[in-house]
């Protein structure tokens, strides 16, 4: 068998010096190079999902090869809002303008199938995708004071009021797998006023459930609820497992990955920062931080987040590991801003916005914040990136 020699280097007081030599096989440095070249492959390959545009009318959404860097258009190109994979990878939703109305269309990422759903409301916005990928949850109405959320059933091309006509729904994501089960399971062991938790498990076993932001109907000011979904009721979540008692405006609720953890952002204390949420321990803050905190991101292994933060001074990236609160910085400039993470597939690299070229475009870094790459040069916007998903078995 052929071998090879590598070096090693001495340590301490001789540091740097060729101290010995090793042999290795032939077959273990190809080994390790076919290794070091298929992590690099897998690096360079997948698609992103974003939007751009001259101008916020003009902007359409694209998708970006990462193994040729080419850029595909694909979306309807009237205002598109920010697209959502489905769970498989084989379908975007986004929102777009269609005359006066604002509609929710689904496209194949490589431009096909384009088409607007039967939306009955004239505005509709924030779509979701269910695990199965059979239904997408929105908002839909002519405010914020009396949007409802939507669920939309692809199989049959028809949509649902659900939460009981609830109102003032901001937004709203699937509550699914061991999340489902674990709000379910609380929700028995709490007392929430006289709701018939039954009912809502039963509910919810059956047609699923989501949690959502609504707006507190009679609040002197701007505050908001968390509020559990089902196709019949809406029930907001207890003070017992919410940071304090108390009129405060919480936003943007995200289900880790595993289904164990919920992070939302919230002002509660004063400021905005991000809180985590579970029912052995109930919620707390993770950035504690003076400057604003918020657009809680989690990577792939549920294990810590990508966030946004003004804490230097510019909107940068930061990562936090709820289990430690340990803050690091991933993409943080002195003259210019950074934001909108979005992890891949399997947590190695972060895609985000910049503008440190001058306009808003789409880079690429190590989760580490190392090894910065630049992805798009298109003048005007590009924003909202959101990797594909890796195909399912």
């Amino acid at each position: 068998m052929p071998f090879v020699l590598t070096f090693e280097r001495g340590h301490g007081a001789r540091r740097g010096r060729v101290l010995f030599a090793r042999i290795v096989p032939c077959t273990a440095v190809a080994a390790l190079l076919a290794f070091a070249a298929a992590v690099q492959a897998r690096a360079d390959s997948g698609r992103i999902a974003f939007v751009s545009g001259k101008s916020q009318a003009e902007c359409r959404v694209s998708v970006l090869n990462l193994a040729d860097g080419t850029v595909a258009p694909v979306g309807a190109g009237h205002a598109d809002g920010a697209p959502v994979w489905s769970h498989d990878g084989l379908w975007l939703a986004y929102p777009s303008s269609q005359g006066a109305s604002r509609v929710i269309r689904l496209v194949r990422p490589d431009g096909t199938q384009d088409h607007a759903l039967n939306n009955a409301a004239r505005w509709n916005d924030k779509p979701r995708w269910t695990a199965k990928g059979n239904r997408l949850a929105y908002v839909a109405g002519k405010s914020l004071a009396d949007q409802h959320l939507v669920v939309y059933d692809l199989d049959k091309g028809s949509e649902q009021v659900w939460g009981g006509g609830r109102q003032g729904i901001l937004e709203a994501q699937w509550l699914e797998g061991h999340a489902l089960l674990a709000f379910l399971g609380a929700a028995q062991a709490l007392n929430w006023g006289g709701v018939d938790i039954d009912s809502i498990a039963f509910d919810a076993g059956g047609k699923g459930m989501l949690l959502a932001v609504a707006l507190r109907p009679g609040s002197p000011g701007p505050t908001t609820d968390l509020v559990l979904i089902t196709s019949k009721a809406a029930l907001t979540l207890p003070v017992q497992v919410m940071p304090s008692k108390g009129a405060y405006v919480a936003w943007d609720p995200v289900v880790s990955p595993n289904g164990h953890i919920v992070a939302f952002e919230s002002n509660d204390g004063g400021d905005r920062e991000i809180f985590v949420l579970t029912f052995t321990k109930g919620a707390f803050d993770v950035t504690n931080h003076r400057a604003a905190d918020w657009n809680p991101v989690w990577a792939p292994d549920s294990r810590s987040m990508a966030f946004e933060s003004f804490r230097a001074g510019h909107r940068g990236i930061y990562r936090v590991y709820p289990d430690t609160v340990r803050v690091s910085p991933i993409a943080v400039s002195k003259d210019a801003d950074n934001w909108a993470p979005h992890w891949s597939p399997d947590g190695r690299r972060i895609v985000f916005v910049s503008d440190r070229s001058g306009d808003p475009e789409l880079y690429e870094c190590d989760a580490s914040g190392e090894n910065v790459r630049q992805l798009t040069h298109h003048p005007g916007l590009d924003v909202a990136p959101v990797w594909q998903p890796e195909p399912r078995p």
